[in-house]
């Protein structure tokens, strides 16, 4: 089994300097803090292709596995026997793949194919569809690029006063998304999470949080990733207070 060790994969990862941040040493290790189990595996004989797969134990020894946004490389199907075969070591009932690839053209083959007995999944774990929006150019260009009521929201908040810049406080974070999933009824992580997040990241430079105030008030927050060429819009929360601020 071409099993790595976490260095390695930093190793093997240099050569991707535009992978998936959720095929980052630092996610596993994340995802190790709260519950899941990680591998890394590489094609055998081959630099070309890797992955790094989530485990989650399950009652009576079973277990689940996910391959979020990879793999990594080319050549999957170099890759495939050697998850097969981990996976069933695993006692794995089921492996979720969520591939860091694009449709943008249904009528075009895909660049990578999954092999036989895959089929497409009706549930999905990270947003199934987003928005890529260049950061070239000045400021100008950037608000032209976006719809008019966007400009307008944006030219509001600042018009009423509301003041952006980073913060590094992440029990206020936490309590902004509390706010924000009471609000729109969604579950939200818990503050160790966030902590440990922003603690893996933040050092690397591969994270950022970003507080939208109105005179000292705290009115919403963001945080980012980034890794490579592109950065990555996760966790946001806002207050329920001065919304007609617009500080979204």
């Amino acid at each position: 089994m071409p099993e790595i060790s976490a260095s390695a994969w930093e190793d093997f990862l240099a050569a991707f300097p535009d992978a998936h941040i959720l095929q980052s040493t630092s996610w596993g290790e994340l995802k190790a803090a709260f519950g899941w189990s990680v591998v890394r595996l590489v094609a055998p004989n081959s630099v070309a292709c890797g992955g790094q797969v989530l485990f989650r134990r399950l009652p009576l020894g079973f277990s689940l596995a996910y391959l979020p946004k990879g793999p990594v490389g080319q050549d999957w199907d170099t890759l495939w026997p050697e998850v097969d075969s981990l996976c069933r070591r695993k006692r794995a009932i089921f492996l979720k793949i969520e591939p860091d690839c694009w449709d943008i053209e249904p009528q075009v083959p895909a660049p990578h194919e999954a092999p036989p007995g895959f089929r497409p999944s009706q549930q999905a774990i990270q947003p199934p569809r987003t928005l890529v929006v260049s950061l070239l150019g000045k400021e100008a260009e950037l608000l032209e690029r976006m719809k008019q009521k966007t400009r307008y929201n944006i030219r509001l908040a600042l018009k009423k006063g509301v003041v952006v810049g980073l913060f590094n406080d992440v029990e206020l974070f936490y309590r902004l998304m509390q706010a924000t999933g009471e609000r729109d009824r969604f579950g939200v992580h818990s503050l160790a999470y966030y902590e440990k997040v922003y603690d893996l990241f933040h050092p690397r430079g591969e994270c950022e949080m970003l507080l939208a105030e109105f005179k000292g008030e705290p009115l919403g927050a963001l945080m980012v990733f980034s890794r490579g060429r592109r950065a990555w819009y996760f966790y946001v929360a806002s207050a329920d207070v001065h919304r007609e601020r617009m500080p979204s």
